[in-house]
């Protein structure tokens, strides 16, 4: 699964990578790194042998929808491994107006299988893509930092 801090979209037609300008802080006590078209994070206190990695990659090209995003993330996982959402997108929107789709399922290859999470956001204009690849859970303050790190907080979808 480490080849997947090495994957960014790609596109035949050439033009210029997209930071999407999602506004994304490095949450306290993690380590980033740009890797290929691509920011990488993960947390200094990982232990020895846990899987913990979220990559923000660079678009090359606009997308347009949180739908396109959602498949271009299960796209970039599907390169990893075999990819299998456990749930349709679940759209919500934070109060600084970010509209995101959030899909978790597993990445699975060689017998194993971690957690693969899709975040999908959009604002405007602005669009990018958040992927967590984890053998642990999905943490809460991973989610809370995300938001925040978008300029807002976290609302609950309307029923």
């Amino acid at each position: 699964l480490a080849t997947l801090a090495s994957l960014s979209f790609t596109s035949t037609h050439q033009e210029p990578p997209r930071t999407g300008g999602l506004p994304l802080r490095v949450p306290e006590g993690w380590e980033s790194r740009k890797e290929e078209g691509a920011l990488v994070m993960t947390p200094k206190d990982l232990a020895a042998g846990k899987v913990y990695t979220v990559l923000v990659p660079m678009l090359t090209r606009k997308v347009g929808s949180l739908k396109g995003l959602v498949d271009a993330g299960k796209e970039t996982l599907g390169e990893v491994g075999t990819y299998k959402p456990s749930n349709d997108p679940v759209r919500a929107k934070n109060d600084a107006g970010w509209e995101y789709d959030i899909v978790i399922g597993t990445v699975e290859k060689d017998g194993g299988a971690v957690i693969g999470l899709i975040v999908a956001l959009q604002k405007g204009d602005d669009e990018g893509l958040v992927l967590l690849v984890t053998d642990s859970v999905v943490h809460e303050k991973l989610m809370r930092a995300l938001a925040a790190g978008t300029g807002g907080r976290m609302v609950r979808p309307a029923d």
